[in-house]
């Protein structure tokens, strides 16, 4: 086999791997970097109020949360893809809830975090945490 001939068919070999090599998962968001309490009452008599939850996601994705706690999911497309969402969602403080993405057909694993105040990125965990 000459060198050109052993050239192409190695170029062949590395085409072809490239091809059928899996993607890459989509990763799941981090923990939201904000979590704040807007005060406002989720709906008459209830005793959840609304939660701005927000954070980093792919550009485009659909991104997820739902809490828990009650099973219900809110949701925003990232639109303008930036990268960054904001969505508000009904819970009590300290209610567990999960975040994830979904770019295409694929979704990401979730991330769970506490609905409780972020300060700097930084949630007070120690605050649900039980006596």
């Amino acid at each position: 086999m000459t060198r050109r001939a052993l050239l192409r068919a190695l170029a062949a070999t590395v085409s072809l791997a490239g091809c059928l090599s899996p993607t890459l998962p989509l990763p799941p968001p981090e923990a939201p970097l904000g979590v704040e309490d807007t005060g406002k009452a989720a709906s008459e008599g209830s005793t959840e109020t609304v939660w701005l939850v927000r954070g980093a996601c792919s550009p485009g994705a659909l991104v997820l949360v739902e809490n828990e706690a009650t099973g219900r999911i809110f949701g925003l497309e990232d639109d303008d893809a930036d990268g960054r969402y904001s969505i508000g969602i009904d819970a009590v403080a300290c209610d567990y809830a999960t975040v994830w993405q979904i770019v295409g057909d694929t979704q990401s694993a979730r991330t769970g975090f506490f609905v409780t105040p972020t300060q700097s990125g930084l949630a007070d965990e120690a605050a649900c945490a039980a006596p």
